[in-house]
């Protein structure tokens, strides 16, 4: 267990190093903590609202219900509600999806388009790139 902490910490260190773009005025390298599956992956946010997304996207969103995870394409999921036992993450384990839950704010903090890497190994979702500037849908 300490181990973990000790990894979870270098990781999170790792990502306060890098500084945010200049004049963005949106915090890169937020780090969100949650329960994992297992796994990594890399992509732009999707908002589970605005419906069915790119399957290189990430999947963000306040809750999925299990009848809704078969139709569910995408690179990772990140959930707010769960924990590592409930539907979301058993799913995704079996699918080798990987997946954070119980990612307390994550719809508010993560945008569509931020480039997010979910490392569903430690339970971390960090965003290091923000959405790029322009005109943005609002869900």
């Amino acid at each position: 267990m300490r181990a973990l902490a000790r990894e979870g910490r270098r990781s999170f260190e790792a990502a306060r190093r890098h500084p945010p773009p200049s004049g963005t005025g949106v915090a890169v390298n937020t780090v969100l903590r949650g329960a994992g599956t297992g796994g990594r992956a890399v992509g732009r946010v999707w908002r589970h609202e605005r419906g069915a997304g790119p399957a290189d996207a990430v999947l963000v969103a306040t809750t999925l219900l299990p009848t809704e995870l078969p139709l569910v394409v995408a690179a990772a999921l990140v959930v707010e509600t769960g924990g590592p036992l409930d539907h979301v993450a058993a799913q995704a384990r079996e699918r080798e999806l990987p997946a954070v839950v119980g990612v307390a704010g994550a719809t508010g903090v993560l945008a569509d388009g931020d480039l997010v890497l979910v490392d569903a190994d430690q339970g971390l979702v960090i965003r290091v790139q923000s959405a790029p500037a322009g005109p943005r849908e609002q869900s």
